[in-house]
């Protein structure tokens, strides 16, 4: 067994004055150490103050409160300092003060706007990291222009004091709204959306938060989310040559932000492998607890405890503390993932999949599930369909594999012939919508160039297009579009037929790269369909409004 640290060492390691590799150590060891881990906790007890910007008691991590780093020495008398900025603003009251910083409501007098103007303690007396991330954390905000970031407007040196104005919010953070209004989960995930879509704008941008939680979103009375507090915000793959990354390198083990939200290579001090996936763990906490009003791991204990829970502990199920539906919980857990490969890669795949569920079609993170696909299509339009017709679908899509099946679509067959024309042309709509879906999801497939998963959904559609042996030849024309003789498939469709034969060579064409060509195709196969003496006879209208979406997102992409 690796041998224990002494007292001296891991007082240094508390101080954050240890080197990078004592460090990296360090913290690895006392994961796997509880002789260490109790060491830390009583020399943690010790220390008079908490511990710089790192480990501090569990009573700020239950109140959502980790400081940055211990402000040094006396604050001066910002009020009178600041009496010196009044030809700009008309100072009206100190609103919540940070370690390091006080943020004031005030008039901005050329504008008469209300204004937010934040201040750095100690100014230029500051300790030089300090000023380093109020100046970052002004040039990152300030370059970000989005309804849900909260927008900065000023900033200067006022005798010697840094500051910045920003747009005043008039709400309460995040949690508190949430809480406070009794929100449903849709309506939580209706809100969350906004918060997602700002962090996925900054992450577009090259900026990522690092200390995204609650406290840093506020809601105003229209419910309208904005993130702010951007001073812990670095630039996505920022040469770690610069002043910040030369910073860290020296106290790599301490933790910036706040501990409860932290992703596990954050919670360590891996400053290297911090990316927009970081914040995305973040946002995973964030919706966790707004649902459940937990966090997703036991949170008290000391910091060490903490930590340790953070990189080892699986979060508890959701379900098990509220009623959820499992694309909820599923959106969470994927968030949360401890390894970074296995969560949301960007903040806009998170962002689909809440509009997805939120509008009722499948998440991405289930896609490669054609059963579920097909349940989350019925249920969409399940208002839209007799039961009759919502039976007929659901029998067409998972066939007879069972004898309970059978016998539902027995029944379900005994029911239709006793209705009236109007249910026999709503399950000629559900016939065409499995039908149109079908296709859609083997095109979207195949125009991917993902011709296993095309070649799986091919398979899957040859049952559902059985005895339409034009549109068997479509779907088998297009998975060997590349040995495609023209004359062949045309004589194959005839006349009557040959704006499907179009269609597929306007799909070759697309596929090829020959965006002008594939429009002009799909152009001649709807004129074709128009001038067909059967029109209207053939039961393909659904390929029909296939055919004009293709042509229409193709002429969109080369606008």
């Amino acid at each position: 067994m690796e041998k224990c640290f002494s007292n001296k060492i891991l007082k240094l390691y508390l101080e954050g004055t240890c080197s990078e590799f004592e460090c990296d150590k360090i913290a690895k060891h006392i994961l796997t150490c509880d002789k260490c881990r109790t060491k830390l906790s009583e020399l943690e007890q010790c220390t008079p103050d908490g511990l710089d910007g790192v480990l501090v008691s569990s009573d700020d991590v239950d109140d959502g409160r980790i400081p940055v780093s211990t402000c040094c020495g006396t604050m001066p008398d910002v009020t009178k300092t600041l009496e010196t900025m009044s030809d700009g603003y008309e100072f009206l009251g100190e609103m919540p003060r940070g370690g390091q910083a006080v943020v004031y409501k005030a008039v901005q007098k050329s504008t008469k706007r209300v204004v937010a103007v934040k201040v750095l303690l100690q100014g230029t007396e500051a300790p030089k990291i300090a000023r380093y991330r109020f100046e970052k954390e002004i040039e990152l905000a300030a370059s970000l222009k989005h309804s849900n970031i909260v927008t900065i407007f000023d900033s200067g040196i006022a005798q010697g004091l840094y500051f910045y104005a920003m747009e005043f919010i008039d709400g309460v953070q995040l949690d508190d709204y949430v809480q406070r209004n009794g929100f449903s989960v849709r309506e939580i995930m209706e809100l969350f959306l906004q918060v997602v879509a700002g962090v996925s704008y900054a992450h577009q941008k090259g900026v990522i938060h690092r200390d995204l939680k609650p406290g840093n979103i506020l809601v105003d009375t229209s419910g309208k989310a904005h993130i702010l507090d951007f001073g812990l915000a670095k630039v996505v793959d920022n040469d770690s040559t610069t002043f910040e990354g030369s910073i860290m390198t020296s106290i790599t083990g301490q933790v910036l932000g706040t501990l409860a939200y932290m992703a596990p290579e954050q919670a360590i001090g891996k400053v290297d492998d911090i990316d927009v996936r970081t914040d995305i763990y973040a946002l995973g906490v964030i919706l966790y607890k707004l649902i459940t009003g937990k966090y997703p791991y036991d949170i008290s204990g000391s910091v060490l405890d903490i930590v340790r829970n953070i990189q080892e502990n699986e979060p508890e199920r959701p379900t098990k503390n509220v009623k959820l539906h499992s694309d909820v919980e599923i959106i969470i857990l994927k968030s949360l993932q401890k390894l970074p490969q296995y969560r949301y890669q960007s903040a806009y795949d998170l962002y689909k999949d809440i509009e997805s569920w939120l509008n009722g079609y499948p998440i991405a993170a289930k896609a490669d599930n054609l059963l579920y696909i097909i349940i989350k299509l019925i249920a969409r339009y399940r208002y839209r369909v007799s039961i009759v017709g919502l039976v007929t679908v659901i029998v067409i899509a998972f066939g007879a594999i069972s004898i309970q099946q059978y016998l539902e679509q027995r029944f379900a067959w005994v029911a239709y012939d006793q209705l009236s024309q109007e249910a026999q042309i709503q399950e000629q709509f559900n016939e065409s919508l499995i039908k149109k879906s079908m296709l859609n999801m083997f095109l979207i497939a195949w125009d991917k160039g993902d011709m296993q998963h095309a070649a799986e959904v091919q398979l899957s559609c040859m049952p559902i297009f059985n005895g339409d042996k034009y549109i068997k030849k479509l779907v088998l024309s297009l998975m060997e579009y590349q040995q495609l003789e023209e004359r062949s498939v045309r004589d194959f469709y005839g006349q009557e037929y040959c704006w499907i034969a179009s269609f597929i060579f306007a799909e070759k064409e697309q596929k090829e790269g020959d965006s002008e060509l594939a429009i002009d195709l799909y152009e001649k196969s709807l004129e074709e369909y128009s001038n067909s003496e059967e029109l209207g006879k053939h039961g393909y209208e659904w390929l029909v409004e296939i055919i004009r979406n293709q042509k229409h997102s193709l002429e969109v992409e080369c606008q």
